[in-house]
């Protein structure tokens, strides 16, 4: 009998209980939320977080140029519709600022109902570049963006992202205006 208490004790001090649950964050345009922007979020999500942004438009340091690093975690639009969820980059070839980078994010990483417009790259991915990424991306507006490669978004040779219901609307890019793949 003292085995077993002791057994449970030490399971409770260590955190054996049950899994960890995720974290939902909500972020908003203005600032107000649980973080003032969506890199701020990013940088404070574990594998497993959900990111939701409410609807408006996103613009600024901090909502732009975010960086997505290894980091199995949901960013997605509280409403669903990406014509409500816009992250505006407001690049172009003296600002070059794009949506994403993603870099070595696995198949539960999620990105889901934004637009990410006038992203500009001088490089690849004005929208979303994706370094050794393979995240899924559904039901996304890519529109006005540009880049070398990909003007909507880019992959690189190890990326294998699961692309589902996106729409690309006047990107350009001498290499694969909408999707470089």
């Amino acid at each position: 009998m003292v085995r077993c208490a002791l057994g449970v004790l030490l399971a409770g001090a260590f955190g054996l209980w049950a899994p960890a649950s995720a974290t939902t964050y909500v972020v908003q345009p203005d600032g107000m939320g649980d973080f003032p922007t969506i890199q701020a979020a990013v940088d404070a999500a574990v594998g497993g977080d959900e990111i939701v942004l409410t609807s408006g438009t996103f613009r600024g340091g901090g909502n732009r140029n975010i960086l997505w690093r290894t980091k199995e975690i949901t960013i997605r639009s509280e409403s669903g519709n990406p014509e409500t969820c816009v992250i505006d980059c407001e690049g172009g070839p003296g600002a070059p600022y794009r949506g994403f980078c993603v870099e070595r994010v696995g198949g539960d990483g999620l990105l889901d109902g934004v637009t990410i417009r006038h992203g500009w790259a001088p490089g690849y991915g004005g929208g979303v570049f994706l370094r050794e990424a393979s995240p899924t991306i559904s039901h996304c507006i890519f529109e006005e963006n540009h880049a070398e490669g990909g003007g909507g978004i880019d992959c690189d040779a190890d990326a294998a992202p699961t692309i589902l219901g996106c729409t690309f609307r006047g990107n350009t890019a001498p290499w694969g205006g909408g999707l470089c793949i």
